[in-house]
């Protein structure tokens, strides 16, 4: 039997959103130097450095919005259903992952006190290492962790049955802080 998961359609800014959010600041160093770069190599009354720093600011904010916006508009086409004890991701008809309860070895819950939220699923035992900060390490954390991945649902309104039918399944489930 095919149980639907109930998810939150409406627009939330999301963690990968305020990943996305801050490309801001990589596209203005880059932009910063750029321009510095720019100045020194035009003439004195030159439009170039105003015009290529108008240029820069509509990236800087174009380029964000527009990911997530798209990533917006992805999330709508995600249908997620629970069946004979496993998770079902579908988009558009085809299947995105198919996580049986007892393969799930770790989850990352996101808004652990709202009555919504977002579930990342792991399904390897090197997950067990896995330690969230706001501040990434390279080669430490995965970007998994932000929610860059497809084994997740996104914005679960009924969070805490799912994850009370996913422990009573698989007891030695892991939940990574």
């Amino acid at each position: 039997m095919r149980t639907p998961i109930e998810t939150n359609q409406k627009f939330v800014f999301r963690l990968e959103d305020f990943v996305y959010a801050s490309l801001i600041v990589y596209f203005l160093i880059f932009g910063t130097f750029s321009h510095q770069v720019i100045t020194f190599n035009s003439a004195k009354n030159s439009a170039i450095p105003f015009i290529f720093m108008i240029c820069l600011v509509g990236i800087c904010i174009i380029v964000p919005a527009l990911l997530i916006f798209l990533s917006y508009r992805r999330r709508l086409q995600y249908d997620y259903f629970v069946e004979d004890e496993s998770i079902l991701c579908e988009r558009n008809g085809r299947e995105i992952f198919h996580i049986p309860f007892k393969k799930i070895v770790s989850v990352r819950v996101y808004n652990k006190r709202g009555t919504q939220g977002s579930i990342i699923f792991y399904t390897d035992l090197s997950s067990k290492d896995y330690i969230f900060s706001y501040f990434p390490v390279a080669n430490i954390m995965p970007l998994s962790l932000y929610g860059l991945t497809r084994k997740k649902i996104n914005l679960v309104k009924n969070r805490k049955e799912l994850l009370t039918a996913i422990y009573r399944v698989n007891p030695k489930v892991y939940f990574i802080e």
